[in-house]
């Protein structure tokens, strides 16, 4: 099989994993996520990349997995991002990509998963925290150390 040099041409995983570079791990879960802080818990409000996704699924591709592939990474999305991107910190987008919600659903329905490029998923993660950073960071900060209300019961 001739080498494969554009992402668009890929169809298998291993294909897909031979063209691109790693994902440096400049942003983790935290960088997208509005966080409520009440007595020292974090709530995790709402992560910004849920607001990208239709915008994410039209640059990804579907990739095709042999048994042994899907095998190897049934239940594990962790085990898939490191492979693919070099960091686990993503395996978030792998799961919203694929309308999952968790690695316990994670069972690569019909051998194929979509998945952005690693020069997409660079471009896009850096233009949505550009475009977000700072709304998240004045949201964080406002709820940073919120306090759950004392409720008085009052005497009738």
């Amino acid at each position: 099989m001739p080498a494969v040099s554009k992402v668009s041409d890929t169809h298998t995983l291993s294909e897909f994993i031979s063209i691109g570079d790693a994902i440096p791990d400049k942003f983790d879960h935290r960088s997208f996520c509005m966080i409520e802080n009440r007595d020292d818990i974090d709530y995790y409000i709402h992560n910004v990349i849920d607001d990208y996704l239709p915008e994410l699924k039209k640059q990804a591709l579907t990739i095709n997995f042999s048994p042994t592939e899907r095998d190897k990474y049934i239940y594990n999305p962790k085990l898939l991002c490191y492979k693919v991107y070099n960091t686990t910190l993503w395996y978030y987008i792998i799961l919203r990509l694929n309308g999952i919600c968790n690695a316990h659903e994670f069972t690569i329905p019909n051998n194929k998963l979509l998945l952005l490029p690693v020069n997409k998923m660079k471009d896009s993660l850096s233009k949505i925290f550009n475009s977000n950073s700072d709304m998240i960071k004045r949201f964080n900060t406002k709820h940073s150390k919120d306090t759950n209300p004392i409720i008085i019961p009052v005497k009738r």
